[in-house]
């Protein structure tokens, strides 16, 4: 089984490495229910950017371009 494109920094685009940053500042301030709370949201918006960019590589796949 091939390792998601999304888990591999190597493989991750600018966005979504800039949003994994964040989210390693937000954990180095502490525990609070306030820093996981903004941890979770941070980890929503890179799956949201790493969804698009999946359906874009599968365009590039599948059509031979992207939208």
């Amino acid at each position: 089984m091939e390792t998601p494109r999304r888990i591999r920094l190597d493989l991750n685009n600018a966005a979504e490495l800039a949003i994994h940053n964040a989210i390693q500042e937000v954990e180095k301030l502490g525990a609070d229910v306030r820093l996981t709370n903004a941890v979770i949201k941070l980890q929503q918006a890179k799956d949201d950017v790493s969804n698009y960019v999946d359906a874009q590589m599968a365009d590039v796949v599948l059509y031979g371009k992207a939208d």
